[in-house]
């Protein structure tokens, strides 16, 4: 899951966002398995221990159990120094596996060039928001809106315009298979310009009231940057949410 959805971890290089999308309800449900076989096991072990009076638990780790319990019988001699370096090759094995693994440039991820004219422009007014935030439709109107940006005038100069245009649409939403491109690409249809507006941040946003955008020092439901620390990167992972304490002057 982490590998196809988030881009993280050994499975990153070759895993997709759809791919981890499809197995989210068999890795639940394999996950509540695995527990149910825990609690199995551990059932078979308390209720044989009473019923034969031998202690399993110490036995699983001593090896051993009282004298009669079982007959005695032949065993084969120990070999710890094969039993050791098979675990040390495998190990070493999979632990170079999974380095090379966790070099690879994550799947469907294009690493893009901030644009110093985005950058600055942007970033000026707000966040620069990452563009695998919207679609190229939906970037191609803002940049043609520019003198009505949300209740105010944002207008640029012609080659700005189009340089910004052209940063934006090459690496739109469509352009990569991170999370929150394949969540963001579904825009709201009567707000198709707002990423607040997506039903994806609006149903991950639900439970979060008002006040706390309003509050410093986030300000704002705008403000990505204040609770995630990849925002500007467009990663958006969940280990990096931080929701900030409220700041009084």
């Amino acid at each position: 899951l982490l590998g196809g959805l988030f881009k993280q971890g050994p499975g990153k290089g070759v895993l997709s966002f759809s791919m981890g999308d499809l197995m989210r309800e068999p890795h639940e449900l394999l996950a509540f398995l695995l527990v149910a076989l825990v609690v199995a096991h551990i059932a078979g072990v308390v209720f044989e221990s009473r019923r034969s009076a031998e202690d399993l638990a110490r036995a699983m780790v001593t090896g051993k159990k009282r004298e009669g319990f079982i007959p005695a019988r032949h065993t084969r001699a120990a070999k710890p120094v094969l039993a050791a370096s098979v675990v040390l090759l495998g190990g070493a094995a999979l632990a170079w596996a999974v380095v090379q693994l966790n070099s690879a440039a994550p799947f469907g991820v294009p690493t893009f060039t901030a644009n110093a004219t985005w950058k600055k422009e942007s970033g000026d007014c707000h966040m620069a928001f990452p563009p695998t935030l919207l679609p190229a439709q939906s970037w191609a109107q803002i940049m043609s809106g520019l003198d009505d940006h949300f209740g105010e005038d944002a207008s640029l100069p012609e080659a700005k315009v189009q340089d910004i245009a052209a940063f934006l649409a090459a690496n739109a939403a469509e352009t990569s298979d991170s999370f929150a491109a394949n969540r963001f690409r579904q825009v709201n249809k009567e707000h198709p310009l707002e990423i607040t507006a997506t039903p994806f941040w609006v149903r991950r946003h639900d439970g979060i009231a008002d006040a706390v955008f309003k509050a410093e020092p986030i300000k704002s439901k705008q403000n990505c940057a204040a609770c995630h620390g990849d925002a500007e990167a467009g990663a958006f992972a969940p280990q990096n949410i931080s929701i900030p304490q409220e700041t009084t002057k």
